[in-house]
């Protein structure tokens, strides 16, 4: 009966490769449609894939959109990811980082699983575990909404648990490094996932100093970043341009003093919509429920996993731009990591086998319904589910003809300077000098097209600025193909 019950689990275990295959299908139909069919943007696919080609080529990586505000693109984000993975644009091009990422969340779910394993050897619970994993809301919303190295750094902590949980203190540090470098605000959230660490291993001396070495010195990390290398390449008058969380304050001490003197409202505004108009209200309640739904319970019965989030919760729901409040794109990518291990984690305080493997995969059907339902309906402005829902059969059609825009991306010179449409700029940017259209600095080539749905221009607005340019006397019509233009600067 023993050798039996092996050979099932054994057979079992063949449903991790089947799980992953599936998963990386439907990441695929999602990412690498939207590219295809013109649904990535300048912001940030366009600007990402802008850095490979700078790298690579060993260029000042320029910001090609912002330009006018930093000298080079570290002054925006802070990250490196683009350095180390410049060589593959040579190989995969313009979806070079989407397969990245892509990857990057199947390798992710592979630390889940092992921490799994760890925690539960010989059941079925690391197989449920993958699969929660990544039928997360979090990863389905980020992969609708271009490449951000946020998501590449969250695939990371994974193993940097890991290799902590198993006191491989090197690795785990080799791990941290590398979350750390993926964007500005990566270092303040390992600070938390160590402190959460501490407050976990608080009876384990070695490993408590071991994160809390890291945590601290993950702070001053973030303060290097923040206060002394971005400012290097940030414009004057362009200083502070990522502070937009007036609710705080604008400096360390207003923080701490609107906390003591506004701990209701601040509090309040931690939940739900307090300052914009009716038409936001639902959007942060809507993330609780998601999370809820999605395994969130865990963090309420492991604090220590809830105290890594908070950083989190912070930068989501104090922000004055909405669009962070929501699940919408890469801003729930960090909850992923956090909330599954938290929950797998939570189980082990359950005896019962039954019972853990009921829940979890009662907790993987309302994962699954959760992202299957939202890509459908949610409450989080500017959804749209041409981007995300997979089951839409408006997911597989174009706006615009690919055989058109093809034909007009042969005709433009490789080392040309280019100003180009949001939705064509991802395709073109492994070039020195890109631009998004209207802007057209050093452009020696402006290919845009007509359309209802573009960034900053669309509509009528867009065919106006199109229309100047048709009748330009600076400028000449290369190619006219249904709505699809390409002109040329005049000598």
């Amino acid at each position: 009966m023993n050798r039996l019950s092996l050979i099932l689990i054994s057979e079992l275990k063949q449903i991790r490769l089947y799980i992953i295959l599936l998963f990386v299908f439907a990441y695929s139909m999602i990412s690498l449609v939207n590219h295809y069919n013109y649904r990535t943007a300048a912001f940030d696919l366009g600007i990402y894939t802008n850095s490979l080609y700078e790298y690579s080529h060993y260029f000042n990586n320029h910001h090609p959109f912002g330009y006018y505000s930093v000298t080079n693109f570290l002054g925006d984000h802070f990250s490196l990811y683009t350095m180390i993975l410049s060589p593959l644009s040579f190989l995969f091009g313009s979806y070079t980082l989407l397969f990245v990422q892509i990857a990057s969340i199947v390798i992710g779910g592979l630390g889940v699983y092992k921490i799994v394993s760890k925690w539960f050897p010989g059941s079925f619970l690391a197989e449920t575990a993958l699969f929660h994993f990544l039928a997360f809301y979090g990863v389905f919303s980020a992969l609708a909404a271009d490449y951000h190295d946020n998501v590449v750094a969250a695939m990371i902590v994974p193993w940097f648990l890991y290799y902590v949980f198993e006191k491989r203190f090197s690795r785990a540090l080799v791990m941290a490094i590398l979350v750390c470098i993926g964007k500005e605000n990566m270092p303040l959230w390992m600070a938390f996932i160590c402190g959460g660490l501490c407050l976990l291993y608080r009876h384990d001396k070695p490993t408590r100093a071991f994160c809390l070495t890291l945590a601290i010195g993950s702070v001053l990390f973030f303060i290097i970043v923040l206060k002394v290398i971005m400012p290097l390449f940030i414009l004057p008058g362009f200083e502070g341009s990522h502070l937009t969380y007036s609710i705080l304050g604008s400096n360390p001490l207003e923080t701490v003093l609107n906390f003591i003197t506004k701990t209701r409202v601040i509090f309040t505004a931690l939940f739900t919509n307090i300052f914009q108009p009716n038409y936001l209200d639902g959007i942060k309640e809507e993330t609780y429920l998601c999370l809820l739904f999605s395994g969130g319970l865990a963090l309420l019965i492991q604090p220590e996993y809830l105290v890594m989030l908070l950083p989190i919760f912070a930068q989501k729901m104090f922000n004055d731009d909405m669009a962070k409040w929501g699940i919408n794109s890469h801003y729930s990518i960090e909850f992923v990591p956090i909330v599954i291990i938290a929950f797998y984690s939570s189980l082990r305080y359950f005896s019962n086998k039954e019972f853990k493997m009921a829940v979890s995969l009662l907790f993987c059907l309302l994962t699954y319904s959760t992202t299957f339902c939202k890509m459908y309906n949610r409450k989080s402005e500017w959804y749209s589910e041409a981007y995300g829902n997979v089951f839409s059969q408006h997911h597989y059609f174009s706006f615009f003809n690919q055989a058109d825009v093809e034909k007009t991306i042969s005709k433009i010179p490789d080392h040309a300077g280019l100003s180009a449409l949001s939705s064509f700029a991802p395709h073109v940017a492994l070039r020195k000098d890109i631009t998004m259209f209207p802007d057209i600095h050093k452009a020696d080539y402006i290919f845009v097209a007509e359309s209802p749905h573009e960034y900053p221009l669309q509509g009528e607005q867009l065919h106006n600025e199109i229309m100047k340019y048709k009748t330009s006397a600076d400028w000449e019509t290369v190619s006219e193909i249904n709505g699809v233009y390409l002109f040329r600067k005049k000598n």
